[in-house]
């Protein structure tokens, strides 16, 4: 893709916050590093220019609305990549003197059809493997940023006396799981739901069929639980916390050194806990999460803790510890509902993907109608898939154990 010339103009300008420069070229680069999303089509590019101390260069990101009719037709009317580039435009630029290190990528030109950000992977930044669960490190790291993200909520509110709804009215709405029946996004999820029920029938009938069914009636309900928490405090929440949202930079030991998350498409007004539920929930596995969860909670409050407090917070006038592990309780179900919806999606093997792609009428009927011959088949012949898929739906529906 080849940018407009005064997209590239503004870039730079953003870049170097200053018109002292002169355009040499923008060329397309190779793509590596470009991780597949739904909600949009992304390329890179090299724009080199000069400016009175000599040539230099600016790597970049560019996400874009996807250009397949029907695909196209359902970002938009979901409007998230409309709202990632309100939240770059209204908070993230405004405010980034918080995230000022690697936490999230800087963004040099937001519209409601273009996003250019700066190319991580040029800092060294790169995914994990997407079915790959995450160990201790690259979970402490996260952690820190997602403290730093949340603490982004907490100063700005102080600092503006209002709250970040207020800022950012479209937090206040969901992007997938709309209570509005007729929402596209929620569509979507209810597609999700039905395949993940047909799942459970064929996999995981030797659980106890009362956990199930209450299992199966939160999963019905669950638009109505994803709301902002009325016991403790809200904040911007990513509300997408899988591996494909986050990247790491190492050191020269391969020591993991820094966590940086994007796609904001997904995001909304929640408390913290859900962020850091859902994360751990469709990022590690069982036995990280039973050996080391009170440890990486301690990591996330230090850090919370710290941060306010340099700019005058006391975390105690928010959330206690037991007020916040309190919070951790009630985010639970919702938590462990979204990683079975987001896995059961996101995880799709990209050949399965390649051919629904491939056709309009099929991703109708993907998105929109029934999509459990797929999610069967990637279960059949997929060990990672189906190893990942049936261990989320598993934990989900024990919950519901303790009930009975």
């Amino acid at each position: 893709m080849v940018l407009q010339s005064q997209d590239v103009q503004e870039v730079v300008r953003s870049y170097l916050k200053s018109d002292d420069f002169e355009i040499i070229s923008c060329e397309a680069v190779d793509q590596n590093g470009i991780a597949v999303g739904f909600q949009s089509n992304a390329n890179k590019a090299q724009i080199r220019f000069k400016t009175s101390r000599g040539e230099d260069k600016l790597d970049v990101f560019i996400k874009l609305i996807p250009e397949s009719p029907y695909h196209r037709k359902i970002v938009l009317e979901m409007d998230s990549f409309n709202r990632e580039s309100i939240l770059f435009n209204k908070v993230f630029n405004t405010y980034h003197e918080y995230l000022n290190d690697h936490s999230i990528p800087a963004c040099y030109l937001a519209r409601s059809n273009i996003q250019i950000l700066e190319d991580m992977t040029k800092k060294g930044f790169k995914n994990r493997p997407i079915y790959e669960t995450l160990d201790l490190q690259h979970c402490e790291k996260t952690m820190n940023t997602l403290a730093k993200f949340h603490a982004l909520s907490f100063i700005t509110e102080k600092r503006e006396g209002r709250k970040m709804t207020d800022i950012v009215p479209i937090i206040k709405t969901e992007t997938v799981m709309s209570t509005d029946k007729n929402h596209i996004g929620r569509k979507l999820t209810e597609v999700t739901i039905k395949s993940v029920k047909r799942v459970a029938e064929e996999y995981l009938g030797h659980l106890p069929s009362e956990a199930m069914k209450k299992a199966f009636h939160y999963l019905d309900h669950s638009f109505e639980e994803m709301r902002s928490s009325k016991l403790y405090p809200n904040v911007l929440s990513h509300a997408d916390m899988w591996n494909s949202n986050i990247m790491f930079s190492y050191d020269e030991q391969g020591n993991v050194a820094e966590a940086c998350i994007f796609d904001f498409q997904l995001s909304a007004y929640k408390a913290p806990g859900y962020d850091i539920q859902v994360f751990l929930h469709c990022c590690t596995n069982n036995e990280l999460r039973e050996r080391y969860l009170d440890h990486l909670m301690r990591v996330y409050y230090l850090d919370l803790t710290m941060i306010l407090r340099s700019e005058g917070i006391d975390i105690e006038d928010l959330m206690s510890w037991q007020d916040f592990e309190n919070m951790l309780q009630e985010t639970l179900p919702i938590s462990l509902a979204l990683a079975v919806l987001v896995l059961t999606f996101v995880l799709t093997p990209e050949r399965i993907l390649k051919d629904v792609m491939s056709c309009n009428e099929k991703c109708k009927v993907y998105f929109e109608e029934d999509r459990t011959d797929y999610v069967l088949e990637a279960l059949a012949n997929d060990e990672k898939y189906k190893r990942r898929v049936i261990s989320t739906i598993t934990n989900f529906i024990n919950y519901f154990t303790k009930e009975l």
